[in-house]
C-alpha cells in the first residue's frame, strides 16, 4: 500500500498538478504513516542483530514501544482512509472521468503536434470531417468493436499525428519503440495502441494490415480519416 500511494502521488504530481496542490498534504501524510509502520517492522527485525545488548528484557521493552508507535500510525492511517470523507473517497471523486481523460489525451496530442510543426487549423478541419463521417456510419458499423468515445478520440489523435508528419515521414508510423514509449499513450490499452498504430500505417501504406475477414476498427477508422483528408479544402 505504501508503494502504491507513492506511485499514485508521483502520478498525480506529474499529470494532475491542480489536484496535487489540493491533495499533497493527504498524500504525503498517508505515505509517511505507512512508511513509518514499515520502518518500525524493519527495526524490529534488525534489533536482534545488535549483539550482547539484546537481552530478553530489552526485547520486551522494544517490542512494547514499537507496537505502540506502529499502532498509533496505523490507527491514524485508518482514520484518514476509511469513511465517506476519507482521503481515498476524495481522491476517487476528483480523478478525471473517462470523457475528461480522453479530452486530456487530445489536448496533450495537440500540444505535441504543434511542437512538431503541425498545421492545427488544417488538422482540425480533417478532424471535423472525420467525426461527421464517423457519426453517420457508426450506427451501421458491422462487427463494431470499439465504443464511440474511444473511436472519436482515436480519430482526433491520428489526424493530429498525421498533420505533424508522423506518418508522412514513415518512421513514426512504423517505429514500434515510438508507439511503445510515446507518453500520451500511457492511459491506452494494448488494443487501442495497435488500432492507432494501424491507422498511422494506413496513411503510409494506403490501408492497415488485414486482421480478419470482417472490417476491424483500424480499417474503418483509417478509411474515414483518409476520406476526410481528401475532402479538406486545398
Amino acid at each position: 500500500m505504501r508503494i502504491g500511494i507513492k506511485r499514485f502521488r508521483y502520478t498525480v504530481e506529474n499529470f494532475l498538478p491542480a489536484r496535487y496542490r489540493e491533495w499533497s498534504d493527504g498524500l504525503k501524510r498517508a505515505q509517511d504513516l505507512l512508511g513509518d509502520a514499515h520502518d518500525l517492522d524493519v527495526l524490529w527485525a534488525r534489533l536482534p542483530e545488535t549483539g550482547d545488548v539484546w537481552t530478553k528484557k530489552a526485547g520486551l521493552r522494544w517490542r512494547t514501544r514499537i507496537r505502540k508507535e506502529r499502532g498509533e500510525r496505523l490507527a491514524e492511517y485508518r482514520r484518514l482512509a476509511t469513511g465517506r470523507s476519507s482521503v481515498w473517497a476524495v481522491w476517487r471523486r476528483g480523478l478525471p472521468r473517462e470523457d475528461k481523460g480522453a479530452g486530456a489525451v487530445v489536448r496533450g496530442m495537440e500540444t505535441w503536434a504543434k511542437a512538431e510543426g503541425a498545421d492545427l487549423p488544417q488538422a482540425q478541419e480533417v478532424v471535423n470531417k472525420a467525426l461527421w463521417i464517423y457519426d453517420r456510419l457508426a450506427e451501421g458499423w458491422p462487427g463494431r468493436a470499439l465504443d464511440g468515445n474511444k473511436a472519436r478520440t482515436l480519430l482526433k489523435c491520428a489526424a493530429l499525428a498525421q498533420s505533424a508528419g508522423a506518418s508522412a515521414a514513415g518512421h513514426h508510423a512504423s517505429d514500434e519503440r515510438f508507439l511503445a514509449e510515446f507518453p500520451l499513450f500511457a492511459g491506452w490499452n494494448e488494443k487501442e495502441r495497435e488500432i492507432f498504430a494501424d491507422m498511422l500505417r494506413g496513411t503510409v501504406n494506403g490501408r492497415p494490415r488485414a486482421t480478419g475477414r470482417k472490417p476491424d476498427p483500424a480499417h474503418v477508422l483509417s478509411d474515414i480519416l483518409r476520406l476526410a483528408g481528401s475532402l479538406r479544402r486545398p
